[in-house]
Protein backbone atom coordinates (compact mmCIF):
# COMPACT_ATOMS: atom_id res chain seq x y z
CA UNK A 1 0.00 0.00 0.00
CA UNK A 2 1.31 4.06 -0.49
CA UNK A 3 0.21 6.66 1.51
CA UNK A 4 0.13 10.11 1.51
CA UNK A 5 4.60 10.31 1.77
CA UNK A 6 4.28 9.11 -1.87
CA UNK A 7 1.88 11.34 -3.01
CA UNK A 8 4.51 13.69 -4.49
CA UNK A 9 6.41 10.44 -6.04
CA UNK A 10 6.45 12.17 -9.71
CA UNK A 11 8.93 15.02 -8.13
CA UNK A 12 11.45 12.19 -6.45
CA UNK A 13 14.91 12.08 -7.49
CA UNK A 14 16.88 9.19 -7.46
CA UNK A 15 20.59 10.19 -6.88
CA UNK A 16 23.29 7.53 -7.78
CA UNK A 17 26.18 8.32 -6.29
CA UNK A 18 29.08 5.80 -5.13
CA UNK A 19 26.95 2.52 -6.47
CA UNK A 20 24.36 3.71 -4.47
CA UNK A 21 20.37 4.78 -5.36
CA UNK A 22 18.90 7.35 -2.73
CA UNK A 23 15.36 8.94 -2.97
CA UNK A 24 15.82 12.56 -2.58
CA UNK A 25 12.69 14.77 -1.89
CA UNK A 26 11.15 16.42 0.68
CA UNK A 27 8.50 14.49 1.95
CA UNK A 28 10.35 10.98 1.69
CA UNK A 29 14.26 10.26 2.32
CA UNK A 30 15.48 6.39 2.53
CA UNK A 31 18.30 4.90 1.16
CA UNK A 32 17.62 2.31 -1.48
CA UNK A 33 20.69 0.24 -1.32
CA UNK A 34 23.19 -1.44 -4.32
CA UNK A 35 20.35 -4.22 -4.52
CA UNK A 36 17.90 -1.25 -6.12
CA UNK A 37 20.00 -0.02 -8.23
CA UNK A 38 20.97 -4.02 -10.25
CA UNK A 39 23.58 -1.93 -11.82
CA UNK A 40 21.35 -0.34 -14.10
CA UNK A 41 23.05 3.49 -14.35
CA UNK A 42 26.69 2.31 -14.15
CA UNK A 43 27.77 6.07 -13.98
CA UNK A 44 26.77 8.81 -11.29
CA UNK A 45 23.93 10.50 -12.41
CA UNK A 46 20.94 12.16 -11.34
CA UNK A 47 17.77 10.14 -12.69
CA UNK A 48 14.45 10.53 -12.42
CA UNK A 49 11.83 7.68 -10.54
CA UNK A 50 10.25 6.76 -14.07
CA UNK A 51 13.86 6.53 -15.55
CA UNK A 52 14.72 3.91 -12.68
CA UNK A 53 11.60 1.78 -13.36
CA UNK A 54 11.77 2.44 -16.91
CA UNK A 55 15.50 0.62 -16.12
CA UNK A 56 13.72 -1.85 -14.99
CA UNK A 57 11.47 -2.83 -17.56
CA UNK A 58 14.44 -3.36 -19.77
CA UNK A 59 16.42 -5.49 -17.02
CA UNK A 60 13.28 -7.52 -17.32
CA UNK A 61 13.06 -7.79 -20.90
CA UNK A 62 16.64 -8.23 -21.43
CA UNK A 63 16.82 -11.59 -18.79
CA UNK A 64 13.88 -13.08 -20.60
CA UNK A 65 15.30 -12.35 -24.00
CA UNK A 66 18.76 -13.78 -23.02
CA UNK A 67 16.98 -17.40 -22.38
CA UNK A 68 15.33 -16.75 -25.78
CA UNK A 69 11.73 -17.21 -24.04
CA UNK A 70 10.58 -13.30 -25.09
CA UNK A 71 7.87 -11.88 -23.01
CA UNK A 72 5.08 -11.97 -25.45
CA UNK A 73 6.46 -15.09 -27.09
CA UNK A 74 5.87 -18.84 -25.84
CA UNK A 75 7.54 -18.01 -22.14
CA UNK A 76 5.01 -16.08 -20.44
CA UNK A 77 2.74 -15.58 -23.07
CA UNK A 78 -0.24 -16.75 -20.71
CA UNK A 79 1.34 -13.75 -18.03
CA UNK A 80 1.48 -11.23 -21.23
CA UNK A 81 -2.41 -11.51 -22.11
CA UNK A 82 -3.27 -11.68 -17.97
CA UNK A 83 -2.10 -8.14 -17.43
CA UNK A 84 -5.97 -6.72 -18.48
CA UNK A 85 -6.88 -8.04 -15.40
CA UNK A 86 -4.30 -6.19 -13.05
CA UNK A 87 -5.97 -3.04 -11.40
CA UNK A 88 -5.05 -0.19 -9.49
CA UNK A 89 -7.09 0.13 -6.09
CA UNK A 90 -7.71 3.50 -4.98
CA UNK A 91 -9.04 4.26 -1.32
CA UNK A 92 -10.45 7.56 -1.08
CA UNK A 93 -11.32 8.96 2.64
CA UNK A 94 -11.31 12.11 4.60
CA UNK A 95 -13.19 14.57 2.42
CA UNK A 96 -12.65 18.29 2.89
CA UNK A 97 -15.96 19.84 1.80
CA UNK A 98 -14.79 23.13 2.02
CA UNK A 99 -11.27 22.51 -0.12
CA UNK A 100 -12.94 19.52 -1.78
CA UNK A 101 -8.96 17.62 -0.70
CA UNK A 102 -9.30 13.99 -0.10
CA UNK A 103 -6.79 11.58 1.03
CA UNK A 104 -5.87 8.63 -0.76
CA UNK A 105 -3.88 5.39 -0.19
CA UNK A 106 -2.82 3.14 -3.52
CA UNK A 107 -2.81 -0.08 -3.95
CA UNK A 108 -2.71 -3.13 -6.89
CA UNK A 109 -5.37 -5.92 -7.17
CA UNK A 110 -6.13 -8.37 -9.92
CA UNK A 111 -10.04 -8.92 -11.28
CA UNK A 112 -10.91 -12.68 -10.41
CA UNK A 113 -14.15 -14.61 -10.63
CA UNK A 114 -15.33 -13.47 -14.05
CA UNK A 115 -14.27 -10.00 -13.30
CA UNK A 116 -17.02 -10.12 -10.05
CA UNK A 117 -14.42 -9.44 -7.69
CA UNK A 118 -10.83 -7.50 -6.90
CA UNK A 119 -8.55 -9.80 -5.02
CA UNK A 120 -6.17 -7.52 -2.84
CA UNK A 121 -3.85 -7.23 0.37
CA UNK A 122 -6.11 -6.64 3.40
CA UNK A 123 -3.70 -4.15 5.01
CA UNK A 124 -4.38 -1.99 2.34
CA UNK A 125 -7.84 -1.97 3.52
CA UNK A 126 -7.16 -0.42 6.65
CA UNK A 127 -8.30 3.32 5.75
CA UNK A 128 -11.72 1.95 4.53
CA UNK A 129 -12.35 -0.12 7.56
CA UNK A 130 -11.45 3.42 9.45
CA UNK A 131 -13.59 5.51 7.34
CA UNK A 132 -17.18 4.70 6.98
CA UNK A 133 -17.86 7.15 4.26
CA UNK A 134 -14.50 5.53 2.62
CA UNK A 135 -14.45 5.04 -1.09
CA UNK A 136 -13.10 2.46 -2.85
CA UNK A 137 -12.52 3.21 -6.58
CA UNK A 138 -11.16 0.28 -9.72
CA UNK A 139 -8.91 1.34 -11.98
CA UNK A 140 -8.66 -1.13 -15.23
CA UNK A 141 -5.80 -0.88 -17.12
CA UNK A 142 -7.89 0.78 -20.05
CA UNK A 143 -9.08 3.44 -17.86
CA UNK A 144 -12.48 2.31 -17.17
CA UNK A 145 -13.49 2.91 -13.80
CA UNK A 146 -15.98 1.33 -10.95
CA UNK A 147 -16.46 0.94 -7.43
CA UNK A 148 -15.76 -1.40 -4.85
CA UNK A 149 -17.71 -2.71 -1.91
CA UNK A 150 -15.74 -2.60 1.56
CA UNK A 151 -14.32 -6.13 1.90
CA UNK A 152 -14.73 -7.86 5.07
CA UNK A 153 -12.22 -8.53 6.93
CA UNK A 154 -12.99 -10.63 9.67
CA UNK A 155 -10.33 -13.25 8.48
CA UNK A 156 -7.50 -11.23 8.97
CA UNK A 157 -5.09 -11.07 11.71
CA UNK A 158 -1.73 -8.60 10.89
CA UNK A 159 0.33 -11.22 12.83
CA UNK A 160 -0.17 -13.99 10.55
CA UNK A 161 0.63 -12.38 7.15
CA UNK A 162 -1.34 -15.40 5.19
CA UNK A 163 -4.24 -13.76 5.91
CA UNK A 164 -3.49 -10.60 4.68
CA UNK A 165 -5.89 -10.75 1.52
CA UNK A 166 -9.01 -9.36 0.51
CA UNK A 167 -12.01 -9.70 -1.74
CA UNK A 168 -13.27 -6.58 -2.90
CA UNK A 169 -16.76 -7.12 -4.71
CA UNK A 170 -17.52 -4.69 -7.62
CA UNK A 171 -20.43 -2.94 -7.54
CA UNK A 172 -22.55 -3.41 -10.42
CA UNK A 173 -19.30 -5.13 -12.48
CA UNK A 174 -20.32 -5.74 -16.62
CA UNK A 175 -20.52 -9.00 -17.64
CA UNK A 176 -16.88 -8.69 -19.86
CA UNK A 177 -14.75 -7.80 -17.27
CA UNK A 178 -11.41 -9.91 -17.57
CA UNK A 179 -10.13 -11.66 -14.64
CA UNK A 180 -7.15 -14.31 -13.49
CA UNK A 181 -8.13 -17.98 -12.37
CA UNK A 182 -6.97 -18.65 -8.67
CA UNK A 183 -4.75 -21.47 -8.52
CA UNK A 184 -2.56 -23.47 -5.83
CA UNK A 185 0.96 -21.74 -4.39
CA UNK A 186 3.67 -23.34 -6.87
CA UNK A 187 7.33 -23.54 -7.07
CA UNK A 188 9.44 -21.90 -10.08
CA UNK A 189 9.48 -19.03 -11.66
CA UNK A 190 6.57 -16.03 -11.49
CA UNK A 191 5.46 -12.82 -13.14
CA UNK A 192 4.75 -10.54 -10.68
CA UNK A 193 2.56 -7.53 -12.28
CA UNK A 194 1.57 -3.81 -10.34
CA UNK A 195 2.01 -0.55 -9.97
CA UNK A 196 5.21 0.20 -7.88
CA UNK A 197 5.50 3.76 -6.01
CA UNK A 198 2.42 4.38 -8.33
CA UNK A 199 3.78 3.91 -11.90
CA UNK A 200 3.00 2.25 -14.84
CA UNK A 201 2.83 2.25 -18.75
CA UNK A 202 0.82 4.61 -20.34
CA UNK A 203 -0.62 4.36 -24.04
CA UNK A 204 2.83 5.94 -25.62
CA UNK A 205 4.63 3.08 -23.76
CA UNK A 206 6.58 5.12 -21.31
CA UNK A 207 6.37 5.06 -17.47
CA UNK A 208 3.85 7.31 -15.91
CA UNK A 209 2.54 8.52 -12.69
CA UNK A 210 -0.91 7.15 -11.84
CA UNK A 211 -3.07 10.43 -11.33
CA UNK A 212 -5.23 10.04 -8.86
CA UNK A 213 -7.24 13.29 -9.82
CA UNK A 214 -8.15 11.40 -13.65
CA UNK A 215 -8.63 7.78 -14.93
CA UNK A 216 -5.98 7.25 -17.18
CA UNK A 217 -5.06 3.83 -19.21
CA UNK A 218 -1.83 2.75 -17.64
CA UNK A 219 -0.49 -0.92 -17.76
CA UNK A 220 1.55 -2.29 -15.01
CA UNK A 221 5.38 -2.76 -15.03
CA UNK A 222 6.42 -6.15 -14.30
CA UNK A 223 9.46 -8.04 -12.35
CA UNK A 224 10.53 -11.65 -12.94
CA UNK A 225 11.10 -13.58 -9.48
CA UNK A 226 11.54 -17.23 -8.34
CA UNK A 227 10.27 -19.37 -5.72
CA UNK A 228 11.72 -19.82 -2.67
CA UNK A 229 8.94 -21.43 -0.58
CA UNK A 230 5.16 -20.69 -0.33
CA UNK A 231 5.49 -16.81 1.08
CA UNK A 232 8.86 -16.24 -0.29
CA UNK A 233 10.36 -15.09 -3.98
CA UNK A 234 13.52 -13.82 -5.01
CA UNK A 235 13.71 -10.68 -7.27
CA UNK A 236 15.36 -12.09 -10.66
CA UNK A 237 15.14 -9.03 -12.78
CA UNK A 238 13.20 -5.68 -12.87
CA UNK A 239 12.92 -2.63 -10.26
CA UNK A 240 12.31 -2.97 -6.29
CA UNK A 241 8.42 -3.50 -5.90
CA UNK A 242 8.23 -0.06 -3.70
CA UNK A 243 4.64 1.50 -2.29
CA UNK A 244 1.87 0.93 -4.58
CA UNK A 245 2.20 -2.61 -5.88
CA UNK A 246 0.89 -4.45 -2.87
CA UNK A 247 -1.76 -6.46 -3.66
CA UNK A 248 0.11 -7.52 -7.20
CA UNK A 249 -0.45 -10.99 -8.58
CA UNK A 250 2.56 -13.30 -8.56
CA UNK A 251 1.11 -15.51 -11.93
CA UNK A 252 3.32 -18.64 -13.13
CA UNK A 253 3.80 -18.69 -17.00
CA UNK A 254 0.56 -19.83 -18.41
CA UNK A 255 -1.32 -16.78 -16.13
CA UNK A 256 -2.67 -18.59 -13.14
CA UNK A 257 -2.54 -16.36 -9.71
CA UNK A 258 -0.55 -18.32 -7.60
CA UNK A 259 0.58 -15.77 -4.94
CA UNK A 260 -0.07 -12.08 -3.89
CA UNK A 261 2.50 -9.65 -3.36
CA UNK A 262 2.31 -8.20 -0.03
CA UNK A 263 6.17 -6.53 0.69
CA UNK A 264 9.84 -6.99 0.44
CA UNK A 265 13.02 -7.22 2.72
CA UNK A 266 16.57 -6.82 1.88
CA UNK A 267 20.06 -8.82 3.42
CA UNK A 268 23.19 -9.22 2.69
CA UNK A 269 24.40 -12.39 1.12
CA UNK A 270 28.08 -13.42 0.11
CA UNK A 271 29.06 -9.21 -0.41
CA UNK A 272 25.46 -8.82 -2.24
CA UNK A 273 22.50 -7.80 -1.34
CA UNK A 274 19.37 -9.80 -2.12
CA UNK A 275 15.97 -8.73 -2.13
CA UNK A 276 12.90 -11.02 -2.00
CA UNK A 277 9.33 -10.77 -1.58
CA UNK A 278 6.98 -11.03 1.08
CA UNK A 279 3.51 -13.05 -0.44
CA UNK A 280 0.47 -14.55 0.81
CA UNK A 281 -0.34 -17.52 -0.28
CA UNK A 282 -3.72 -18.78 -2.32
CA UNK A 283 -5.10 -21.12 0.53
CA UNK A 284 -6.73 -18.78 2.32
CA UNK A 285 -8.52 -17.17 -0.57
CA UNK A 286 -9.47 -20.58 -2.64
CA UNK A 287 -11.20 -21.63 0.64
CA UNK A 288 -12.97 -18.43 0.48
CA UNK A 289 -13.89 -18.72 -3.42
CA UNK A 290 -15.29 -22.35 -2.57
CA UNK A 291 -17.65 -20.98 0.19
CA UNK A 292 -18.67 -18.29 -2.34
CA UNK A 293 -19.48 -20.77 -5.15
CA UNK A 294 -21.24 -23.25 -2.53
CA UNK A 295 -23.66 -20.56 -1.64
Amino acid sequence: MIRSRFTMVSGVLLLVVGGGIALVSHCARRALGPAEKYRLFPQSAVITFPDYLEAGERAFDATLKSRAGLFNGSRFEGAAKAEQAIVRVRISYDLDEKTGTVSTSFATGTLIQSGRYVLSVAHAMERAREHQDSIIGIVLCDGRSFQGKRPSLDHYDPRDTRTDWCLIEIDQPPSSLPSLIVGESTQGEQLVMGFPGRHGRSADGTVALDDSTVVQPLRPLHILCRSLDDKTLELLAGCVPLGGISGAPCTDEHGTLVAIERGYTESQHDNRTVVTLDVVPTDGVLSALRALDSK
